[in-house]
């Protein structure tokens, strides 16, 4: 049986490999392993949101204080920094894809603080921005805790953006979120991925 990503130390052997992508028009390298969202490619869903953010947020200063919520081996985190001057914290439950991103960083000459944590439970400061792909394989309940915890880490005006599929809620997700944020957009669709943009 597969061991999930979303494991805060993952037992499956590791086996490390390398890949290179082209994103944005920029050459990225990426280094991945076993239990480590996503495997050897760059996910269309993370691709979108980062796209997205990029285009509408392209003149940011580096006191910007933005998260990587659950970031995996780091495409995030490396993506937004190779484009934007921001200060990023990057975070994840699972310890070998907290390793990854800070090896990650290194190779594509970035910057990030990374920590692990499950969801907000390590670290109390708050942010201007949080990115995240939800970790959905989780369930429901968990999901939901995570993006009012997100409300709770921005600062006044700050911004949450998601990714999240249609056929995986989308519709209700964002119902939930115009719960508790005074707006939520549908910013981008593409390939059957929505991007919400939640104002605190």
């Amino acid at each position: 049986m597969t061991e999930h990503y979303f494991t805060q130390s993952p037992e499956s052997e590791s086996n490390e490999q390398e890949f290179v992508d082209t994103f944005n028009g920029k050459e990225l390298r990426f280094v991945y392993d076993a239990s480590v969202f996503s495997k050897g490619k760059i996910d269309k869903g993370s691709a979108l949101l980062v796209q997205t953010f990029i285009e509408l947020n392209s003149n940011l200063s580096d006191k910007i204080q933005m998260l990587d919520l659950g970031c995996g081996y780091g495409f995030v985190t490396v993506a937004i920094t190779s484009f934007l001057d921001v200060s990023m914290t990057s975070s994840d439950i699972n310890q070998r894809a907290v390793s990854l991103c800070e090896k990650n960083c290194r190779l594509n000459s970035v910057q990030s603080n990374c920590i692990q944590s499950d969801g907000f439970n390590n670290f109390d400061k708050l942010f201007d921005f949080i990115l995240l792909n939800p970790p959905i394989r989780t369930g429901k309940k968990k999901v939901y805790s995570i993006l009012k915890e997100s409300y709770n880490h921005l600062n006044d005006n700050g911004e949450l953006w998601v990714v999240i599929r249609v056929k995986q809620g989308a519709k209700s997700m964002k119902t939930y979120l115009q719960s508790f944020f005074s707006s939520v957009d549908t910013v981008a669709k593409k390939g059957g991925y929505h991007i919400l943009r939640c104002e605190k």
